[in-house]
């Protein structure tokens, strides 16, 4: 790798274009030197001997980010990152590839790693299945995007399981969300989260029975007789599983899904929906509530400016929620977004 051998204090290094040929692989491209790269990029199809190069010549790499990938000289390059790499801070990968269980062998084989961060696009419930468990302890900073339904289901493991998280983002597809039942399956880990962005909304109709089974139990405490409907018991038990999360600085739930309306996947924001369960979130700096979050109570708009009394920045889809807002809380900052 001449570019390391001429700029050997280099520290970061992209690999953005398709090589037209297969060069032959040789011991000339090894090298013995120590390089002091630190942050590599693979954005095209590389031919994977050069990552198996830049891997075994630069030890001291923080950050890799596989975007794009071949399976050639595969197993090569995996032993690389079991054996080669001690110092891995950061990882960002994508599923644009057939190959996609290559990108649970790469996060099971940098586990040795003082991971914090990562990035996943794409993610399938498989990978998410094994990053909550390779890296309950240590991620800190998570971003997903996931675009299938049965991937999103996967999220719940990240609540579950992450103990050391601080920030959790969710992208999802244009016409998906987060439903709020498949984070119920069990109490929540990640109590020290200080930021959480996540598109959810609860179905009013559900038809998926394999929802309705999520904290059965808990659903049954929040009404013994039964006399409110199954969604808002759902929403009780969501808002106490939120409510734990009292570092929380930066909450955003907002959709951009307008298939759904506040009538049929909304959130109440009111007392009978559990709002006070709330009440621990002192810290909160920042909220955003889409179109499907319906707060339309003055005296729920007067208990959240008593319990959030850090709360600065407020974003709504709707007309009607800044009003109502500005009119009971009028020193908080509102921005409304079409």
């Amino acid at each position: 790798m001449w570019v390391l051998q001429k700029c050997p204090h280099l520290e970061e290094l992209i690999l953005a274009q398709v090589l037209q040929h297969r060069a032959r692989f040789s011991a000339q491209y090894l090298s013995t030197s120590s390089y002091g790269l630190k942050k590599l990029s693979v954005l095209q199809e590389p031919l994977s001997f050069f990552i198996y190069t830049i891997l075994a010549s630069c030890p001291r790499i923080e950050s890799i980010r596989f975007l794009k990938w071949n399976t050639y000289l595969r197993q090569l390059t995996r032993t690389m990152l079991q054996t080669q790499t001690q110092h891995v801070k950061s990882i960002e990968l994508s599923h644009h590839t057939p190959d996609s269980d290559f990108f649970s062998f790469v996060l099971e084989d940098l586990s040795h790693n003082p991971v914090r961060d990562i990035t996943i696009h794409s993610a399938t419930y498989a990978t998410l299945c094994t990053m909550s468990h390779v890296y309950r302890h240590k991620v800190e900073h998570l971003v997903l995007s996931v675009s299938t339904l049965y991937a999103i289901q996967g999220v719940r493991h990240i609540l579950n399981r992450c103990q050391a998280l601080k920030t959790l983002r969710v992208e999802v597809g244009p016409s998906r969300f987060v439903e709020a039942r498949t984070l119920l399956a069990a109490p929540w880990a990640c109590l020290q989260l200080e930021s959480l962005s996540m598109p959810l909304a609860i179905l009013h109709t559900c038809h998926d029975d394999g929802l309705f089974k999520f904290a059965r139990a808990e659903k049954a405490e929040v009404d013994p007789e039964g006399k409110i409907p199954e969604w808002l018991q759902a929403e009780n038990v969501f808002m106490k599983r939120l409510g734990g999360l009292t570092q929380l600085r930066h909450l955003d739930l907002g959709i951009v899904n307008r298939s759904q309306s506040a009538k049929t996947a909304g959130f109440t924001w009111r007392f009978e929906g559990g709002l006070q369960h709330l009440a621990g979130l002192g810290r909160l700096e920042r909220l955003r509530l889409s179109h499907v979050h319906l707060v339309q109570g003055r005296r729920e708009v007067r208990w959240m400016r008593n319990h959030w009394r850090s709360l600065q920045r407020l974003v709504v889809h709707q007309m009607a929620h800044r009003r109502l807002f500005a009119k009971q809380w009028p020193e908080l900052a509102i921005e409304i977004l079409q």
